[in-house]
């Protein structure tokens, strides 16, 4: 049995649904089984991104996905060291992407909060679908929820309260998720966002500084916070820290 509390216990088991390991195999038989429809569509992104790609068509593919099994060890490594391994992980930001082409066409209509979340909440769920429901973009899907009813009822939005209901939501599903490296990480940078980002983007908006220079430093900030947020988790998981 994969027990959570074990020493050097993978938390991939708990996002795969993996209760038990084979530590000693003296039959095994194999039968084809077929693939799901969320398979057959990574497969098929899998293919377009080899095809079309003559570079690193296995980092394009985990970019959109969050599979990373197609990457070589040695490039997640860099991407780790670099600080940028959040992007090959789904998250919040891969369905702010679907977010803002779909708002784009739906703009003009001047739908309700609650008549837009009709029109999203479909290939908000699909995406997650296709991602084999990885912690982190539960909890981003979640707090999108929260987004469009909070705005629905009251016109207003907080960041954190909409973690925090996300959060909780979660783990009164799958406890477990608590120790999933993903999850942590996802759930911390936001936290960072939600606090640090924004006393940050509050204090430059009271310069009233030029529209380039204040999106550039809000970006820096939103790493900053990030960073922040994920260090210690990062040390101790990785024993370094971008």
């Amino acid at each position: 049995s994969t027990y959570v509390f074990a020493d050097e216990f993978d938390t991939r088991y708990l996002r795969n649904n993996c209760h038990y390991q084979l530590t000693d195999i003296t039959v095994l038989s194999q039968m084809s089984g077929k693939l799901t429809l969320g398979e057959h569509i990574r497969l098929y992104i899998f293919n377009r991104c080899a095809n079309n790609m003559f570079f690193r068509p296995d980092v394009m593919y985990a970019l959109i996905t969050g599979d990373t099994n197609m990457m070589d060890d040695l490039v997640k490594i860099a991407y780790q060291r670099a600080g940028m391994i959040h992007l090959v992980a789904v998250s919040g930001m891969h369905l702010v992407y679907i977010i803002t082409i779909i708002g784009f066409f739906i703009n003009k209509l001047k739908l309700n909060p609650l008549a837009e979340f009709a029109v999203m909440i479909g290939p908000l769920v699909f995406f997650c679908y296709v991602c084999n429901w990885a912690p982190s973009i539960l909890r981003a899907l979640l707090m999108t929820v929260c987004t469009y009813f909070v705005r629905w009822i009251s016109g207003r939005y907080d960041m954190l309260i909409a973690l925090s209901w996300s959060v909780l939501a979660l783990l009164l599903f799958n406890p477990y998720y608590l120790f999933d490296i993903g999850w942590q990480l996802s759930v911390l940078s936001v936290f960072g966002m939600a606090t640090l980002h924004l006393r940050i983007d509050r204090f430059l908006q009271s310069k009233k500084l030029n529209k380039f220079v204040y999106g550039l430093l809000s970006a820096i900030s939103v790493s900053l916070a990030c960073t922040v947020a994920t260090f210690a988790t990062t040390a101790h998981y990785f024993g370094e820290v971008p």
